[in-house]
């Protein structure tokens, strides 16, 4: 009999993995504060309180976490599935991307969350399959208890937003060249990425940008679960397009270059000053825009025939908002 994970102590707020803050958007006020941890065993605990986390205390946090079932989050390995196994591998070696669970709230009567996990490994492992030396490493998904628990993929120092707001120096030119070569070769694999941002790239020890996170990426003309970021998509339309990749990509260009030629930026595009550094006077981060909705409850589909043909899923839309439609992963 497997052995029940023991309620984590939070001993100190830093322990936990995650804490936000939800304010009324009229008001400005704290409504709650969200928090959650993962074990060493990628058993995860959740909590929210109807409080600023000023007003927290560790004890009422530590009694307020509770255990998220597997099944809400984490997707089952099957014997039919054919996704990549990663070695197992500490966080400081590899960096491993789980379900978001920020948003668990919404989705802790469903599924949403491990269907999206598992879309992901499909879209990550086919990648895999054509590397490119500007796209993310991905080494498979993460095991525990026959469920995949998360995506393991290299680790890089820090995005190109937080390289640009510290202040340090990068060929923008030639950068973006590298992430225009990424974006090309997804499309030559009839892919589109559909949420290029700043946070969305990451930047080597070797000033070389690496195109990250490929949850919204999907199928030309098929349905994505989730797509764009606030401020750098042309439009939320639920599905994947080459028209949301051009317009995220001119949009990097002009605020890099912008960034990177302070002094004087010309109006032609064409960079006229020394490659200079990126300053730090760039936007805040948004979290990315989700197209948040209950799955179609008529699916048939296995997860083996879905895994079979990465490039046949399809999202379908629902009466008011668009459906991510995987198949049953019980």
């Amino acid at each position: 009999m497997e052995e029940q994970p023991s309620h984590p102590d939070m001993g100190l707020f830093r322990n936990l993995d995650c804490v936000m803050e939800t304010s009324d958007p009229n008001t400005s006020k704290i409504e709650y504060t969200t928090f959650y941890v993962l074990t060493s065993n990628d058993v995860a605990f959740f909590g929210q309180i109807h409080k600023a986390k000023t007003e927290i205390t560790v004890e009422e946090i530590t009694n307020a976490l509770e255990q998220v079932p597997d099944h809400t989050i984490f997707p089952p390995m099957l014997e039919t599935t054919k996704l990549m196994v990663a070695p197992d591998h500490t966080e400081s070696e590899f960096y491993i991307k789980r379900p978001n669970l920020s948003v668990y709230e919404l989705f802790k009567d469903d599924d949403f969350l491990a269907r999206l996990l598992l879309s992901e490994a499909v879209t990550m492992q086919e990648i895999a399959q054509h590397p490119h030396p500007n796209i993310a490493r991905y080494h498979g998904v993460r095991l525990r208890r026959g469920r995949i628990t998360g995506l393991v993929l290299d680790n890089y120092p820090c995005t190109l937003l937080e390289h640009v707001k510290r202040g340090l120096s990068l060929d923008w030119k030639k950068s973006m060249q590298s992430l225009e070569s990424a974006v090309a070769h997804l499309h030559s694999l009839g892919l589109a990425h559909n949420d290029i941002n700043p946070e969305n790239i990451m930047v080597t020890a070797d000033n070389v940008l690496i195109l990250i996170d490929f949850g919204s990426c999907g199928p030309f003309g098929k349905r994505v679960p989730t797509q764009g970021t606030p401020e750098w998509t042309d439009k939320i339309d639920g599905r994947s397009g080459k028209e949301h990749d051009v317009f995220g990509l001119d949009k990097i260009r002009k605020w890099f270059q912008a960034e990177c030629t302070k002094e004087n930026v010309p109006d032609d595009g064409e960079h006229s000053g020394s490659s200079g550094t990126a300053t730090a006077d760039y936007m805040d981060s948004t979290e990315s825009g989700t197209d948040l909705s209950s799955p179609s409850s008529d699916q048939s589909n296995t997860q083996s025939d879905f895994l079979a043909d990465a490039n046949t899923r399809d999202f379908q839309k629902g009466p008011a908002e668009s459906r991510l439609v995987l198949p049953p992963l019980t």
